[in-house]
């Protein structure tokens, strides 16, 4: 039994890929609040444009590197490419810390740029884990992962506004978070490196190792039926006012309620609460009762209606109170859209799922860049544009005919 265990959970592998899938979450959550609450520039336009800048290029590198990565990681091995990416993961906070610490917009950027090309991260942990044991515990361990995701992303921002009331008093608030994620991925990495073997030689691959357009090739199939068509376009929507809000939110809460770069960490960590109670509690709750085509509309609903209700809230208090109704709603929607685009993959799940990665990272971009140009108006701006997007993904998601009906 003990025996039959340890070859389907090998712990001394497993706990370095669940550290670094966790580290890795709680970066990506932990730099938003970052970013917001340390100015660019003086100049206001400036600063909203930078700030989008540097939040949309790292989704924008990612939807270029991630098929070159994976590509790689079919060639060399899960272990090459992880170390690869933890080494730009370390890079990337270090040169956003030496940014904020000279006044150098160009090394923030270029810290998130780098950050962007390597962000495979958890991908490829995800990979791995999958790769360990017996295939009938393949689940579990994927889970396991998910779940060391989900935590991370709690847990990323909460840390970051503890991190920065510690550095607050040593005048250290600003990278006090960056230097702790440098460390953690550092202590992860030479873990991982030390503990995990590959398992089975590298699989031969046809495909262009240079390959940078992997996932505009993948949005092809997006195109490919009327049904993946209203789908795909549902989602990009979906994912484009989502990227609005979580991305827009801390500066929008900092220009009405000044509130303190801790508190917008603390804020960001109850968004990541939502999601945690939409994968563990409300969706499958949801799923056991209703079928994909109303959860998704309902929490779409929800969701459009929550976000609204944030642009005219007038309290603090309010906002708040809109934060976990507004991520599990999105979660819980994305979930429902995501099983509405595998119930017409046809034998190509995987090739679904691509759709939908590339899709979620051009849709970040591309709000992340747009958005830092109408919070430049108004802060508020992108918070509007949020609800509007979410409210015409859910009319043309109104009326949809899958092929399970």
């Amino acid at each position: 039994m003990i025996e039959t265990t340890a070859r389907a959970f090998p712990l001394n592998q497993l706990l370095p890929l669940c550290l670094l899938v966790f580290v890795d979450a709680m970066g990506f959550a932990m730099i938003v609040p970052i970013l917001a609450s340390n100015p660019l520039s003086e100049n206001p336009l400036l600063q909203s444009v930078l700030y989008g800048l540097a939040v949309g290029i790292y989704p924008l590198a990612t939807f270029f590197a991630a098929p070159l990565l994976g590509i790689l990681s079919d060639r060399k091995g899960r272990l090459p490419i992880m170390l690869l990416c933890g080494a730009g993961l370390i890079a990337s906070y270090a040169a956003i810390a030496v940014g904020f610490e000279v006044g150098s917009p160009t090394l923030v950027i270029l810290g998130r740029l780098v950050g962007g090309l390597t962000a495979a991260t958890q991908a490829l942990a995800l990979a791995a884990l999958s790769d360990l044991g017996d295939r009938g515990s393949k689940d579990a361990r994927i889970n396991l992962g998910l779940l060391s995701s989900s935590l991370g992303f709690v847990l990323g921002p909460v840390l970051s506004g503890v991190l920065a009331q510690i550095g607050e008093s040593a005048r250290f608030d600003r990278i006090a978070p960056l230097v702790a994620l440098m460390a953690a991925a550092a202590a992860t990495m030479a873990w991982l490196a030390a503990s995990y073997r590959d398992r089975g030689a590298p699989e031969r691959v046809e495909d262009n190792p240079l390959d940078f357009l992997g996932s505009v090739r993948e949005l092809r199939l997006a195109v490919a039926s009327p049904v993946l068509r209203r789908l795909s376009t549902v989602f990009l929507l979906q994912q484009l006012a989502w990227g609005g809000f979580f991305f827009f939110v801390a500066t929008f809460l900092i220009s009405r309620f000044a509130m303190s770069n801790y508190g917008v960490s603390y804020f960001m960590g109850v968004l990541g609460i939502g999601f945690c109670l939409s994968f563990a509690v409300v969706t499958p709750l949801l799923r056991k009762v209703f079928p994909a085509y109303p959860v998704a509309l309902g929490s779409m609903v929800v969701t459009t209606v929550c976000i609204t209700a944030a642009v005219v809230g007038q309290t603090v208090a309010w906002e708040w109170l809109l934060a976990i109704p507004i991520s599990t709603g999105v979660a819980v929607a994305y979930g429902a859209v995501i099983s509405l685009f595998t119930d017409q993959a046809d034998g190509n799940e995987g090739g679904i799922l691509g759709v939908t990665a590339s899709l979620n990272a051009l849709a970040f971009g591309l709000t992340s860049l747009a958005g830092g140009v109408i919070a430049g108006g108004a802060a508020v701006g992108p918070i509007v544009f949020a609800a509007l997007l979410m409210a015409a993904s859910t009319l043309l998601l109104t009326g949809l005919r899958t092929q399970r009906g």
